[in-house]
């Protein structure tokens, strides 16, 4: 299993336990929290994702660095 698919299923139990939490009537607060973490979770995925489909467009070993170098300061990953 690579990275993304990694991660996509740890967002996956990431909502799923706050679906528990719902039902099991948890705070609101502890909800909410989850949630944003399992918001930024994707968040994080969909740059790791976009990032290696950039860098897969190119070819050029010494374009592919720079790319990589942008796309860094551009996501702060």
């Amino acid at each position: 299993m690579d990275k993304i698919a990694k991660a996509l299923a740890r967002a996956k139990g990431q909502v799923a336990a706050v679906e528990r939490m719902y039902l099991a009537q948890k705070p609101c607060l502890s909800i909410v929290q989850q949630l944003a973490a399992a918001k930024e979770a994707l968040n994080r995925i969909g740059r790791e994702m976009l990032k290696a489909e950039a860098c897969q467009l190119v070819t050029n070993k010494k374009e592919k660095t720079k790319l990589e170098q942008v796309l860094k300061r551009l996501f702060k990953s």
